[in-house]
């Protein structure tokens, strides 16, 4: 079916909070609903599309490169101790 022009005011999840613990495919399922509602994405995708799917595949990436967060975690110690050492 044809989707219109988006109503006026209309916003997605306003309030909510979206972090790498939020279920990415089902706030992608509930941007399109929301799509289809108040009508159509007149930036072809970049308004919810895009940067939805783009935390999709961060979020899959985190998921397989656990260790990778993990080594922010230490370095955030060790930044403050590198100018400290004496030699």
């Amino acid at each position: 079916r044809e989707v219109g022009k988006p109503v006026k005011g209309s916003v997605f999840m306003k309030g909510k909070v979206v972090n790498l613990q939020t279920d990415m495919i089902k706030l992608h399922l509930d941007s399109i609903e929301h799509i289809e509602e108040f009508g159509r994405d007149h930036g072809n995708g970049w308004l919810l599309n895009h940067p939805i799917r783009k935390l999709i595949m961060y979020q899959n990436w985190c998921i397989k490169h656990p260790a990778w967060e993990t080594s922010l975690e230490g370095s955030e110690d060790s930044e403050g101790s590198e100018g400290s050492s004496a030699a």
